[in-house]
């Protein structure tokens, strides 16, 4: 699995590209990291038209690969590191979406097989 993130992307490319890999995941993009146990407030979410430039101007084009087996909470920080964004995954159960808030330590591919 990768993604391919630049200055020019925008929220919502990034957001297609995960959800294209895995298609009951997708990534939410915060103003502020969440506390340890809790969830996102929605009104701190970013509009997905932005672009990563806007958020993180330092940043430069990269592409990172990681596969099924990584953790949640891994995926969450790597993603922070390399971009400086606070990003949230959620996974789709029936017709919601949840946030990882308690399942931070699942893979990505055990929230595949909840479904």
């Amino acid at each position: 699995m990768h993604l391919t993130i630049g200055p020019e992307t925008k929220l919502k490319d990034l957001k297609k590209e995960f959800n294209e890999q895995f298609p009951v995941l997708k990534l939410e993009f915060f103003k502020q990291p969440h506390k340890e146990g809790e969830g996102n407030s929605i009104k701190e979410k970013l509009d997905p038209e932005t672009r990563v430039h806007d958020l993180n101007p330092q940043l430069e084009s990269f592409h990172m690969e990681f596969d099924e087996n990584i953790k949640v909470w891994e995926l969450e920080q790597l993603l922070k590191e390399k971009t400086g964004l606070n990003i949230q995954v959620f996974y789709k159960r029936g017709s919601s979406w949840i946030e990882t808030t308690h399942s931070d330590e699942a893979t990505l591919q055990e929230l595949l097989q909840e479904q």
